[in-house]
């Protein structure tokens, strides 16, 4: 038998320095830059799902280069819900972006995006952050909570 005692605590959501990869998930090179405007939740007539939120995707690089982005929505639940610190929850990749031109992102969370398994079913947690960027690395990060 090979115990398996990491649990979901490996590769971006390793808080142990010897478990954690080389570079950050999501991590991937590109011609040009992107920056994100600061995520908004939507409203529940806007909404769909349990929680939508969008964040705008802009190609920023200077390089005249077109280029597309994956964003990704990592959900941070407090520390009393004894979870890894970040965990994927969603991501949207946009179309072929030209210089300056830009593209909103939209997340929908389901209840359970939102919820973590205890004592034989899902329990909603309440003052979620939510970070929003190109990888799991802090760096590029726009965050928000919800209540």
């Amino acid at each position: 038998d090979v115990p398996y005692s990491e649990g979901l605590f490996t590769s971006y959501r390793a808080e142990d320095a010897a478990a954690k990869s080389a570079f950050p998930f999501g991590h991937g090179l590109s011609y040009t830059t992107f920056t994100y405007d600061q995520p908004k939740q939507l409203t529940e007539g806007e909404c769909q799902a349990f929680v939508c939120v969008t964040a705008t995707v802009s190609n920023s690089g200077r390089s005249g280069a077109s280029g597309s982005e994956v964003a990704q929505a990592y959900v941070e639940f407090p520390p009393s819900a004894e979870e890894p610190k970040l965990v994927l929850r969603g991501f949207h990749k946009t179309a072929v972006l030209a210089p300056g031109a830009e593209e909103v992102a939209m997340f929908n969370f389901t209840r359970r995006d939102l919820s973590i398994y205890r004592g034989g079913g899902w329990q909603l947690q309440h003052d979620i952050k939510l970070h929003i960027g190109s990888s799991s690395a802090p760096l590029y990060w726009l965050s928000m909570s919800i209540s």
